[in-house]
């Protein structure tokens, strides 16, 4: 068995457990507004925050306002840790620090915090116009760009271009951008990066950059190819091989494609211009589906004025619908060994059944399909058998029930409680043996009240349990931890159980250890005469220095003093390393000091009290009061 460490807690806990259970009232969160000269590019600016008592807003933040003077605005709670400004699109600050001063401002491009001085300063990237020469298909282009230290655009498809001249729009974007795609109605460039020079010019065309040049409208022709599944085109989703190309009569071009294999088949028609565009035409945006179910000849047609796709084949049909599989559920549980030998038979109504014959008994049981990806209820039910019989079992899969029905149904009968002897196991300093949980039977002296002394027991801590006479049957501590005694001076050790609080006592002259550490008092050395002043050290004892969190109330001649700091006086180390008074803890671990400077001897010939706190593994927190003092001269 091993001990259950307690740690220690501080008095300003026990008092926050107080006030937790006390009506709070709920204040508004104080705001501070704070400003952000963000660049004259940003088309929106938001501030993030977090560490906030009051609301943290989702990314990414609140929007806010742009002042006259070119300055974003917003109040934030004052008690938030962090802030980003970011454009909403890419581009933010580093997680900042919330200032603690009132009419700052964070100037993005110098990354700092200043006064408000409501001016804005420009980033040493600066802005260039580019163009594109776009297809008339895509309608009015967007520019869309990432990589920049200034601003990235919005998200997927971008900033729309403002119209320029003819097909040529143009944009304004920051100069120090990695990547940019022009993109419409239809189509897009591939990734470009931008050129030096300015006035600059992407032709999609031609797929080139070169200098601006408004040209002559020039008509644009069209040519209609059927791209799609390679069973049926040849060729994979290809709009460029010409095999595919529709025949243009009118306002209707068509296609014929011959002996197509039966199989299902996918494919949208596209729209090829010779100013380079590529327009895919489908049913909306999905594409056009349609399934041979014997082989033949498949023409498709597409109107050039409504886009309208059809399709045609003496093949084409609807393929089979899948023959229903119906679910087969089976009674599973405790009768049968938890397999499927009870099928349970549909009864109509989103209804299954089954009967069997069960004997005298308690069954846990459930309705389940075969793999068990399904099961109801989700906590297995019971019942219990009397006498023999047939018990029906009726699953509602529509209302997630089972439920069982038979004439020797019966409520089990009650369990025969069972009477336990006790003993005590524990440390064998106190024991006599190591952990037995049998060796130490105690004896009832009135009802349910049982007893045990252990004889002269030596000073030194020591844990232990009361038992039922075996660690498979109840056994009774701290919780589930065990209990711990300290033995002050050589002497008898008596240990009392109830049986029914299931309260345990000891009787023993022992420093107090609710908790289950000891605790000293000790003067410094040297400190003999009345009219001395002295320092009084507490000298705490813990097991685990993670959990040393310790505080303690003194009260010295009706005078309170709060000692709230600690220190670590000195470890104990387990290679034999000790103190000169560590014998009376009688195991290694950490000493923590507490000091109270500059008391007189003449304070200890009265009591001295001391109120500790301790908070438990399981986390309880009791209280233990304190009245002696141990004196040891010789402290180096």
């Amino acid at each position: 068995m091993k001990a259950t460490n307690k740690r220690l807690v501080s008095i300003l806990l026990c008092l926050a457990m107080v006030l937790a259970v006390l009506p709070m009232a709920v204040f508004a969160a104080d705001t501070t507004t704070l400003y952000c000269a963000a660049p004259s590019g940003w088309s929106a600016c938001y501030v993030y925050w977090w560490g906030s008592s009051a609301n943290n807003p989702g990314w990414p933040g609140e929007a806010m306002t742009k002042g006259a003077d070119g300055i974003w605005y917003y109040e934030v709670p004052s008690d938030a840790g962090n802030v980003i400004f970011n454009n909403g699109s890419g581009t933010q600050s580093a997680d900042l620090v919330m200032p603690t001063d009132s009419n700052v401002q964070f100037n993005y491009v110098s990354k700092t915090w200043g006064p408000y001085t409501g001016v804005v300063e420009e980033p040493e990237i600066p802005y260039i116009t580019v163009y594109v020469e776009a297809p008339a298909s895509w309608g009015t282009p967007n520019a869309y760009w990432w990589g920049s230290s200034v601003e990235n655009s919005a998200a997927w498809p971008g900033n729309a271009m403002t119209a320029y001249e003819g097909n040529v729009y143009s944009a304004s974007v920051p100069g120090d951008l990695t990547g940019l795609i022009f993109n419409g109605a239809g189509g897009q460039t591939a990734d470009l990066t931008l050129p030096s020079g300015s006035d600059i010019m992407y032709s999609v065309a031609t797929a080139s950059w070169g200098p601006l040049e408004i040209k002559d409208p020039v008509e644009v022709t069209y040519t209609y190819v059927v791209a799609g599944s390679a069973g049926l085109c040849g060729s994979e989703w290809n709009y460029t091989d010409t095999n595919n190309e529709m025949t243009v009569s009118g306002d209707t071009a068509t296609i014929t494609y011959n002996s197509v294999a039966a199989g299902d088949y996918e494919f949208k028609v596209v729209k090829v211009g010779t100013d380079g565009s590529a327009q895919w035409i489908g049913n909306g945006e999905d594409n056009v589906t349609f399934t041979v179910t014997s082989a033949c000849d498949v023409t498709i047609t597409f109107g050039l004025s409504d886009n309208a796709i059809a399709v045609a084949g003496a093949g084409i049909g609807e393929p089979e619908p899948p023959v229903p599989v119906e679910t087969v559920y089976y009674l599973r549980g405790d009768m049968n060994g938890w397999d499927t030998s009870a099928p349970m038979t549909n009864d109509g109504n989103g209804c299954y059944s089954v009967t069997l014959s069960l004997e005298p008994g308690t069954y846990e049981y459930k309705a389940a399909i075969e793999d068990w990806t399904w099961s109801c209820p989700d906590v297995n039910a019971s019942v219990t058998i009397v006498t023999a019989c047939d018990v029906t079992f009726v699953l509602d899969v529509e209302n997630f029930t089972l439920t069982a029905s038979g004439s020797g149904i019966g409520e089990p009968e009650p369990p025969v409680p069972v009477e336990y002897e006790y003993y005590v196991a524990g440390s064998a300093g106190l024991c006599g043996v190591e952990w037995d949980p049998a060796a130490n039977k105690m004896t009832e002296v009135s009802e349910g009240v049982w007893s045990i002394t252990f004889e002269n027991v030596a000073r030194g801590t020591y844990e232990y349990k009361v038992t039922t006479g075996s660690w498979e049957t109840p056994s009774y501590g701290y919780g589930e931890g065990n209990l711990t005694v300290v033995v002050k001076s050589a002497s008898d050790v008596t240990i009392t159980f109830n049986e029914e609080t299931t309260e345990i006592g000891c009787d023993v002259e022992a420093y107090p250890v609710e908790g289950a550490k000891s605790v000293k008092w000790q003067l410094n050395a040297g400190a003999s005469a009345e009219s001395e002043t002295v320092d009084l050290r507490l000298i705490t004892y813990v097991e685990t220095l993670d959990y040393a969190n310790v505080s303690f109330e003194v009260t010295i001649n009706g005078e309170r003093t709060t000692l709230e700091c600690q220190t670590v006086y000195e470890a104990i180390k387990a290679n034999g390393e000790t103190l000169t008074c560590n014998d009376v803890f009688g195991k290694d671990g950490y000493l923590v000091t507490y000091t109270i400077a500059g008391l007189t001897a003449e304070y200890f010939e009265t009591e001295i009290e001391v109120l500790v706190l301790w908070e438990e593994m399981d986390g309880t927190v009791s209280t233990h009061t304190i009245r002696s003092i141990y004196v040891c001269d010789d402290w180096t």
